[in-house]
Protein backbone atom coordinates (compact mmCIF):
# COMPACT_ATOMS: atom_id res chain seq x y z
CA UNK A 1 0.00 0.00 0.00
CA UNK A 2 2.71 2.50 1.05
CA UNK A 3 4.56 1.77 -2.27
CA UNK A 4 1.78 2.35 -4.00
CA UNK A 5 1.05 5.90 -2.67
CA UNK A 6 4.11 7.15 -3.29
CA UNK A 7 4.21 5.59 -6.85
CA UNK A 8 1.15 7.47 -7.34
CA UNK A 9 2.52 10.71 -5.80
CA UNK A 10 5.77 10.56 -7.60
CA UNK A 11 3.44 10.15 -11.07
CA UNK A 12 0.90 12.23 -10.58
CA UNK A 13 2.31 15.35 -11.82
CA UNK A 14 2.85 13.54 -15.06
CA UNK A 15 0.06 11.17 -15.27
CA UNK A 16 -0.55 12.94 -18.76
CA UNK A 17 2.47 12.67 -20.15
CA UNK A 18 2.38 10.55 -23.71
CA UNK A 19 5.02 7.54 -23.49
CA UNK A 20 3.23 5.57 -26.73
CA UNK A 21 2.18 8.41 -29.26
CA UNK A 22 1.02 5.79 -31.77
CA UNK A 23 -1.20 4.35 -29.00
CA UNK A 24 -1.82 7.59 -27.16
CA UNK A 25 -1.13 5.85 -24.02
CA UNK A 26 -0.34 8.29 -21.30
CA UNK A 27 1.25 7.38 -18.01
CA UNK A 28 -1.61 7.03 -15.61
CA UNK A 29 -2.63 4.64 -18.38
CA UNK A 30 0.44 2.28 -17.35
CA UNK A 31 0.63 -0.97 -14.83
CA UNK A 32 3.31 -0.65 -12.11
CA UNK A 33 5.91 -3.86 -12.83
CA UNK A 34 8.84 -2.74 -10.10
CA UNK A 35 10.29 0.42 -8.25
CA UNK A 36 14.10 0.17 -8.94
CA UNK A 37 17.50 1.90 -10.43
CA UNK A 38 18.33 1.83 -13.75
CA UNK A 39 22.69 2.16 -14.68
CA UNK A 40 24.79 2.55 -17.03
CA UNK A 41 28.84 3.49 -17.16
CA UNK A 42 30.94 4.48 -20.01
CA UNK A 43 34.44 4.94 -19.88
CA UNK A 44 36.72 8.23 -21.11
CA UNK A 45 40.19 7.39 -21.90
CA UNK A 46 43.11 9.90 -20.65
CA UNK A 47 46.24 10.68 -22.79
CA UNK A 48 48.77 10.36 -19.76
CA UNK A 49 46.76 12.75 -17.41
CA UNK A 50 44.73 14.55 -19.89
CA UNK A 51 41.46 14.29 -20.05
CA UNK A 52 41.09 15.12 -24.49
CA UNK A 53 38.51 17.63 -25.76
CA UNK A 54 34.97 16.40 -26.94
CA UNK A 55 35.52 12.64 -26.02
CA UNK A 56 31.85 11.22 -25.91
CA UNK A 57 30.64 8.05 -25.39
CA UNK A 58 26.78 6.51 -25.27
CA UNK A 59 25.28 5.21 -21.86
CA UNK A 60 22.20 2.84 -22.03
CA UNK A 61 22.97 1.38 -25.12
CA UNK A 62 24.99 -1.92 -24.22
CA UNK A 63 24.04 -4.59 -22.05
CA UNK A 64 25.15 -6.83 -19.87
CA UNK A 65 28.15 -9.15 -21.08
CA UNK A 66 28.53 -6.96 -24.10
CA UNK A 67 31.21 -4.93 -24.99
CA UNK A 68 31.22 -1.05 -26.00
CA UNK A 69 30.95 2.27 -24.09
CA UNK A 70 34.35 2.90 -24.07
CA UNK A 71 35.66 -0.85 -22.92
CA UNK A 72 36.42 -3.60 -25.01
CA UNK A 73 35.78 -5.77 -21.77
CA UNK A 74 32.47 -7.06 -21.35
CA UNK A 75 30.36 -5.08 -18.79
CA UNK A 76 28.85 -6.84 -15.68
CA UNK A 77 26.37 -6.14 -13.46
CA UNK A 78 28.84 -3.73 -11.66
CA UNK A 79 28.54 -1.19 -14.61
CA UNK A 80 24.88 -1.81 -16.11
CA UNK A 81 21.39 -3.33 -15.76
CA UNK A 82 20.93 -3.22 -19.15
CA UNK A 83 19.10 -5.73 -21.12
CA UNK A 84 17.27 -4.17 -23.82
CA UNK A 85 20.24 -2.08 -25.49
CA UNK A 86 19.06 1.41 -26.17
CA UNK A 87 15.36 0.99 -26.57
CA UNK A 88 12.86 -0.62 -24.19
CA UNK A 89 10.60 -3.78 -25.96
CA UNK A 90 7.18 -3.28 -27.06
CA UNK A 91 5.25 -3.44 -23.61
CA UNK A 92 7.85 -2.02 -21.11
CA UNK A 93 8.22 1.46 -20.40
CA UNK A 94 10.81 3.35 -17.67
CA UNK A 95 10.60 6.15 -16.02
CA UNK A 96 13.28 8.01 -14.40
CA UNK A 97 12.33 10.35 -11.84
CA UNK A 98 16.06 10.94 -10.50
CA UNK A 99 19.02 10.73 -11.50
CA UNK A 100 23.24 11.18 -10.48
CA UNK A 101 26.51 10.32 -11.73
CA UNK A 102 29.16 8.07 -10.03
CA UNK A 103 32.71 9.42 -10.67
CA UNK A 104 36.02 6.80 -10.56
CA UNK A 105 38.86 5.72 -12.70
CA UNK A 106 40.28 2.14 -13.93
CA UNK A 107 43.16 0.94 -15.48
CA UNK A 108 43.39 1.64 -18.69
CA UNK A 109 44.63 -1.42 -19.50
CA UNK A 110 41.72 -3.21 -17.55
CA UNK A 111 39.61 -1.46 -21.09
CA UNK A 112 40.75 -4.27 -23.11
CA UNK A 113 42.14 -6.82 -21.03
CA UNK A 114 41.45 -7.78 -17.12
CA UNK A 115 38.62 -7.01 -14.95
CA UNK A 116 37.48 -3.24 -14.46
CA UNK A 117 38.19 -2.73 -11.50
CA UNK A 118 37.35 0.58 -9.92
CA UNK A 119 39.81 3.37 -7.77
CA UNK A 120 38.24 6.24 -6.44
CA UNK A 121 39.48 9.31 -7.61
CA UNK A 122 42.19 11.20 -5.34
CA UNK A 123 41.55 14.31 -4.69
CA UNK A 124 38.42 16.92 -4.66
CA UNK A 125 40.55 19.33 -7.13
CA UNK A 126 40.27 16.25 -9.05
CA UNK A 127 36.73 15.21 -9.31
CA UNK A 128 35.66 18.76 -9.79
CA UNK A 129 37.85 19.50 -12.63
CA UNK A 130 36.57 15.94 -14.19
CA UNK A 131 32.50 16.46 -13.08
CA UNK A 132 32.98 20.12 -14.40
CA UNK A 133 34.31 18.78 -17.71
CA UNK A 134 31.57 16.65 -18.31
CA UNK A 135 28.18 17.46 -19.31
CA UNK A 136 25.11 15.00 -20.56
CA UNK A 137 22.34 15.00 -23.25
CA UNK A 138 19.51 13.13 -24.24
CA UNK A 139 17.73 12.78 -27.36
CA UNK A 140 14.36 10.21 -27.24
CA UNK A 141 14.18 9.24 -31.13
CA UNK A 142 13.64 11.79 -33.96
CA UNK A 143 13.67 14.55 -30.90
CA UNK A 144 16.20 17.61 -30.36
CA UNK A 145 19.29 16.36 -28.73
CA UNK A 146 19.37 18.38 -25.43
CA UNK A 147 22.65 19.40 -23.06
CA UNK A 148 20.97 18.98 -20.12
CA UNK A 149 24.28 20.16 -17.27
CA UNK A 150 27.55 19.00 -16.20
CA UNK A 151 27.49 15.74 -14.35
CA UNK A 152 28.55 17.59 -10.99
CA UNK A 153 24.89 19.17 -10.96
CA UNK A 154 23.47 15.34 -9.91
CA UNK A 155 25.86 13.81 -6.97
CA UNK A 156 25.25 10.36 -6.66
CA UNK A 157 25.48 10.53 -2.92
CA UNK A 158 27.17 7.40 -3.03
CA UNK A 159 30.71 5.75 -2.22
CA UNK A 160 32.74 6.87 0.22
CA UNK A 161 35.01 10.38 1.52
CA UNK A 162 38.32 9.35 3.05
CA UNK A 163 41.27 11.04 4.33
CA UNK A 164 44.23 9.02 5.32
CA UNK A 165 47.58 10.75 6.55
CA UNK A 166 50.71 9.77 7.71
CA UNK A 167 53.42 11.84 9.20
CA UNK A 168 57.28 11.80 9.80
CA UNK A 169 58.88 12.88 13.05
CA UNK A 170 58.78 16.53 11.65
CA UNK A 171 54.72 16.51 11.36
CA UNK A 172 55.24 16.56 7.79
CA UNK A 173 52.24 14.40 5.44
CA UNK A 174 54.01 11.49 3.87
CA UNK A 175 52.66 9.66 0.90
CA UNK A 176 50.53 6.56 2.25
CA UNK A 177 50.09 4.64 -0.92
CA UNK A 178 50.01 5.42 -4.87
CA UNK A 179 46.41 5.70 -4.70
CA UNK A 180 46.20 8.40 -2.40
CA UNK A 181 48.31 11.02 -3.98
CA UNK A 182 51.36 12.71 -3.28
CA UNK A 183 50.55 14.53 -0.18
CA UNK A 184 48.79 11.45 1.48
CA UNK A 185 45.76 11.79 1.13
CA UNK A 186 42.26 10.70 -0.64
CA UNK A 187 39.40 10.17 -1.84
CA UNK A 188 36.92 11.75 -3.30
CA UNK A 189 33.61 11.47 -4.69
CA UNK A 190 30.61 13.32 -6.59
CA UNK A 191 28.39 13.87 -3.54
CA UNK A 192 28.47 12.96 -0.04
CA UNK A 193 27.89 9.85 1.69
CA UNK A 194 24.41 9.04 1.87
CA UNK A 195 23.81 13.05 2.25
CA UNK A 196 22.58 13.33 -1.11
CA UNK A 197 19.30 11.75 -2.63
CA UNK A 198 19.46 11.28 -6.62
CA UNK A 199 18.67 14.77 -8.12
CA UNK A 200 15.10 15.24 -9.16
CA UNK A 201 14.21 15.70 -12.62
CA UNK A 202 12.40 18.79 -13.50
CA UNK A 203 10.66 16.17 -16.15
CA UNK A 204 11.16 12.65 -16.14
CA UNK A 205 13.03 10.73 -18.43
CA UNK A 206 10.81 8.17 -20.26
CA UNK A 207 12.71 4.88 -21.80
CA UNK A 208 9.54 4.30 -24.36
CA UNK A 209 8.91 0.75 -25.63
CA UNK A 210 10.59 0.37 -29.36
CA UNK A 211 12.32 3.87 -29.47
CA UNK A 212 15.78 4.35 -28.95
CA UNK A 213 16.63 6.63 -26.14
CA UNK A 214 20.46 8.40 -27.13
CA UNK A 215 21.75 9.49 -23.50
CA UNK A 216 25.44 10.54 -23.73
CA UNK A 217 28.55 12.15 -21.90
CA UNK A 218 30.84 14.21 -23.25
CA UNK A 219 34.01 16.01 -22.23
CA UNK A 220 34.53 19.75 -22.88
CA UNK A 221 38.03 21.32 -23.17
CA UNK A 222 41.23 19.32 -22.62
CA UNK A 223 41.90 19.58 -19.05
CA UNK A 224 45.19 18.67 -17.36
CA UNK A 225 44.78 16.42 -14.28
CA UNK A 226 48.03 15.43 -11.82
CA UNK A 227 48.88 12.71 -9.81
CA UNK A 228 47.07 14.12 -7.15
CA UNK A 229 43.81 13.66 -9.06
CA UNK A 230 44.16 10.67 -10.47
CA UNK A 231 46.66 7.81 -11.73
CA UNK A 232 48.58 7.83 -14.46
CA UNK A 233 47.70 5.65 -17.57
CA UNK A 234 44.10 5.10 -15.47
CA UNK A 235 40.92 6.04 -17.40
CA UNK A 236 38.05 7.77 -16.00
CA UNK A 237 34.48 5.95 -15.64
CA UNK A 238 31.28 7.23 -15.57
CA UNK A 239 28.10 5.34 -14.04
CA UNK A 240 24.58 7.39 -14.61
CA UNK A 241 21.92 5.64 -12.34
CA UNK A 242 18.37 6.56 -12.51
CA UNK A 243 15.88 6.17 -9.64
CA UNK A 244 12.15 5.30 -11.27
CA UNK A 245 9.62 2.63 -11.88
CA UNK A 246 9.58 -0.06 -14.57
CA UNK A 247 5.99 -0.01 -15.54
CA UNK A 248 4.54 -2.44 -19.15
CA UNK A 249 1.53 -0.90 -20.97
CA UNK A 250 -1.78 -2.00 -21.06
CA UNK A 251 -2.83 -5.08 -23.14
Amino acid sequence: MALTQTMADDLAPFAQMVVDQSRGVTVEDLAFASAQDYWSTGFIPLSTLTMLANSEVQLFSKNIGETGQGSAQALTISETNCVNGDRMPANQVYIGLRAGFHVYQVAAAALATTALDPFPILSPVGMTKIAQNIVWSLNIGDGIKRFIGNIDHYPSGSSFYASDFKFNAAGLALVASPFKGTRGVGYANNGAPFASELRSLPLPVIFPPNIKTDIRIKSGSAILLTADDITSSYAVAVKMTFRGYMMTLPA
